[in-house]
């Protein structure tokens, strides 16, 4: 497994690979969940991904096998842009507060190459909230979820459920993701141990 920070800048060294997170987030949330998000020909992509973006891409074998885009709160993002309700308070624009979106895992990998591929992801987005400042990630997907692929790797994650809401019948919420080096510490052996 490779970690990749892609950002606008970069997008030309790593072009097939940035092309596979949009169709591997197509197949994620158009596709599986049936998102009403906009996508064409097989690429999902919404007004959140504009150059102020950055996302953490999992290689393996050469394939995209995760991604999530991360976005500066002090940019258009989509909790204060879409879903400002979800936040038990204004949202905010600071610094060292970024939202984390479209977390897709490819689920036709297998069971173990897909869990190592969400622990990489996680490490990845940890790192570069380590790396740049950052107190904590907003993010929004449903509560279960939350517990299922991050709480239960040992990320630290505060769900804001007092003003959980249910979309299309699945209880969703926001949630402060916490960065903190013991996540890293905890998770990053493993990912040896998958490679």
């Amino acid at each position: 497994m490779r970690t990749h920070v892609i950002t606008w800048k970069t997008i030309p060294a790593h072009s097939e690979l940035w092309l596979q997170s949009h169709e591997l987030r197509h197949s994620a949330f158009v596709d599986r969940l049936g998102y009403d998000v906009p996508s064409h020909d097989g690429i999902e992509w919404d007004q959140f991904d504009t150059p102020r973006a950055t996302y953490i891409v999992i290689e393996h074998n050469g394939r995209c096998a995760g991604v999530c885009r991360l976005v500066p709160t002090l940019a258009p993002y989509m909790l204060k842009d879409v879903f400002p309700e979800l936040l038990p308070y204004d949202p905010p624009a600071a610094p060292d507060i970024w939202e984390a979106t479209r977390i897709a895992v490819d689920t036709s990998l297998p069971s173990p190459v897909r869990d190592a591929a969400l622990r990489a992801l996680i490490v990845g987005v940890q790192r570069f909230g380590l790396a740049n400042g950052i107190r904590h990630f907003l993010g929004l997907m449903p509560v279960a979820i939350f517990k299922r692929t991050l709480m239960r790797h040992g990320v630290t994650v505060r769900i804001l459920d007092t003003a959980a809401q249910p979309i299309d019948g699945i209880t969703t919420a926001a949630g402060e993701i916490v960065v903190d080096p013991a996540t890293v510490e905890r998770l990053a052996p493993s990912l040896f141990l998958a490679a």
